[in-house]
């Protein structure tokens, strides 16, 4: 019957915390909607571009004339590919956010009715204290356990979302220091070969940045869930960090220079850190629950004892 209890209690908070999750998961679907929106409008138009290069129009016609076609429609190439790739970005970010609110709807689903079963085991073991003629303490054990039971779990989504992150933070750190040697090679007439071996390490770059963009939302999610996040530092982590904020803002597909590549080590660099920082807390605080639980349960057993 106690464990019966327990599970129902942390149901209630599952419930809770998920509900909290669901609302902060849509409103960021609703703004990612928003830069899914504008990367399709920009692409569509900087495809229409080209197209119009391309094909014979009067701007063909008149670069052609000018003798630049080539070089503006390699131009409007390289924006057309730009706009492409944040398409793509921003909707696979859509996409797998879209799977992350229906998993969340599917386990809410499944809590329906908990409350209304916890209050009456609730309703049943007041009774049974009552009857018994003293007040043991047990129901405020109970509660207190089941509180941080339920915290524990919502400490530990926290925690992995965060470790997911970071796991691609060196990804991208590793490609964008190896892109920098190859970069110093490139800029000291390396050759062929070393221009292809910096554009592939830009490119992995690229992809580790891309989901980092979806993970630091997952992660984002996960710490708006914790009860009394501003323990853990949550409510001072980054809000500015976007990966379309510098992944597509001079980061060129493939012209990046130098300069560009040590920015985005530095912002990579700057971030690890901040994710660093935010899951040291979470860990102490889930250090500090398990030590309270331990105390809690051992002040229970010496309760049941006494009965």
């Amino acid at each position: 019957m106690e464990q019966y209890w327990q599970e129902l209690q942390q149901q209630v908070h599952r419930k809770a915390a998920l509900e909290r999750k669901q609302e902060a998961l849509c409103e960021q679907r609703r703004k990612l909607k928003e830069e899914l929106d504008a990367s399709i409008q920009r692409w569509q138009e900087e495809q229409k571009d080209v197209d119009k290069l391309e094909g014979i129009s009067l701007a063909g016609i008149f670069s052609a004339l000018s003798g630049r076609k080539e070089e503006r429609l390699e131009k409007e190439r390289q924006e057309a590919r730009e706009a492409l790739l944040q398409k793509e970005a921003a909707d696979n970010a859509f996409q797998k956010l879209e799977e992350e609110i229906r998993k969340n709807r599917e386990e809410l689903v499944g809590l329906q009715g908990c409350e209304i079963k916890y209050q009456k085991a609730l309703e049943e073991r007041a009774a049974e204290l009552e009857a018994m003629g003293q007040d043991t303490g047990l129901l405020r054990l109970q509660k207190e356990m089941g509180r941080l039971e339920a915290e524990d779990k919502e400490l530990q989504e926290a925690l992995d979302a965060g470790r997911d992150v970071h796991v691609q933070v060196e990804k991208a750190l590793h490609a964008l220091d190896s892109a920098e040697g190859w970069g110093v090679a490139d800029m000291m007439g390396g050759g062929i070969m070393v221009t292809m071996m910096k554009r592939d390490q830009m490119n992995l770059a690229k992809n580790a940045m891309t989901e980092i963009e979806y993970l630091l939302r997952k992660f984002r999610a996960e710490l708006s869930d914790i009860a009394g996040a501003d323990t853990v530092g949550a409510d001072k982590f980054g809000t500015e960090w976007s990966m379309m904020d510098y992944l597509f803002d001079g980061f060129i597909i493939d012209y990046m220079v130098q300069q560009e590549i040590r920015d985005s080590l530095s912002n990579m660099r700057r971030l690890g850190k901040e994710i660093e920082r935010v899951c040291e807390a979470i860990q102490q605080r889930k250090e500090e629950n398990k030590e309270r639980k331990s105390q809690l349960q051992q002040e229970w057993q010496a309760k049941m004892e006494q009965l």
